[in-house]
């Protein structure tokens, strides 16, 4: 027995792909830690300016270590809105690099 099916001209699930961003950085994996390292390797050695809490002035550290640092924070800062976290021990634990 054979049946005929007409199928529609498009394919399910298509999506916009301009919404689609691509993470940078795997922040669970070795690339978060090499990251994290640089900023470490970057702070012990310098010597410069601190604001009033003792941090470095986030326009004294390099770009190529400071986006990353950025974009991490933006992650964390998102991802903990997803976390079943009612005591909010989680949230807690997530510190940014740079304070605003």
């Amino acid at each position: 027995m054979k049946i005929a099916v007409d199928l529609p001209d498009w394919t399910p699930y298509q999506i916009e792909e301009s919404f689609l961003t691509k993470e940078p950085h795997n922040w669970f994996g070795p690339e978060a830690i090499v990251i994290e390292k640089r900023f470490d390797d970057f702070t012990k050695g310098y010597e410069g300016p601190r604001d009033d809490r003792g941090g470095i002035p986030r326009t004294a550290i390099p770009k190529n270590i400071a986006e990353p640092l950025l974009i991490e924070d933006a992650y964390w800062a998102a991802y903990k809105t997803f976390v079943n976290d009612p005591d909010g021990t989680f949230a807690k634990q997530i510190v940014p690099f740079f304070q605003e």
